[in-house]
C-alpha cells in the first residue's frame, strides 16, 4: 500500500479550497459553497483539473477589461507605455465556445465520475452481502447433507 502523507494532502486540499474560493469560483463575500471543498479534494488527489475553468475565468476577466473603457488596467498600461490601441477583441484570439465547452465538460465529467464511484461502492457492498449469504447457504446445505447421512445410517440400523 502506498505511503500517504495525509497532513500534506490535507494542507494541499485546504490551500486549493481557499485558492478556488478567492480566484476560480468566487461566489460572494463571506460565502463558501460546499462544492468547493469536494472540488478541492478531487484536485488534491489528482482526479480532476480546473484548467478549463481557470481559462474561462481568465477569459471573463480579460473580456471585462477589454470592454470597459475606464478599467484600471487600461489606465496603468497607458501610463507606462503611452497610448494603447485596444482594437483586438478577445473573441478574435480565443475560441470562446471551445473554452465554455471545456469548462462544462470538465464539471460534467467530474459529476459523472462521482456518481459512478458511488454506484460502484453500492455494488461492492451488495457483492459482499451476496458472498456472505452464499457462505451461509453452503453451510446450511452441508448441515442438511449431514442430517440426511445420519438419517440414512439410522434407517439402516433399524432394518
Amino acid at each position: 500500500m502506498a505511503d500517504l502523507n495525509v497532513i500534506a494532502e490535507g494542507e494541499l486540499a485546504a490551500f486549493l479550497a481557499f485558492w478556488s474560493i478567492c480566484f476560480v469560483l468566487p461566489y460572494g463575500k463571506e460565502v463558501i459553497r460546499p462544492e468547493t471543498f469536494v472540488i478541492a479534494v478531487l484536485m488534491a488527489s489528482g482526479q480532476i483539473s480546473l484548467a478549463p475553468t481557470i481559462l474561462g475565468y481568465i477569459y471573463h476577466g480579460l473580456g471585462e477589461a477589454a470592454s470597459d473603457p475606464d478599467h484600471p488596467s487600461k489606465a496603468n498600461i497607458e501610463k507606462r507605455f503611452g497610448a494603447v490601441e485596444t482594437s483586438t477583441k478577445i473573441e478574435e484570439i480565443v475560441d470562446v465556445d471551445r473554452v465554455k465547452a471545456l469548462c462544462n465538460q470538465d464539471l460534467t465529467c467530474s459529476s459523472k465520475i462521482l456518481y459512478i464511484e458511488g454506484q460502484l461502492d453500492n455494488l461492492s457492498n451488495e457483492a459482499s452481502k451476496l458472498r456472505l449469504k452464499e457462505q451461509e447457504i453452503l453451510k446450511e446445505e452441508k448441515r442438511i447433507r449431514k442430517m440426511q447421512e445420519d438419517l440414512t445410517v439410522q434407517q439402516h440400523n433399524l432394518i
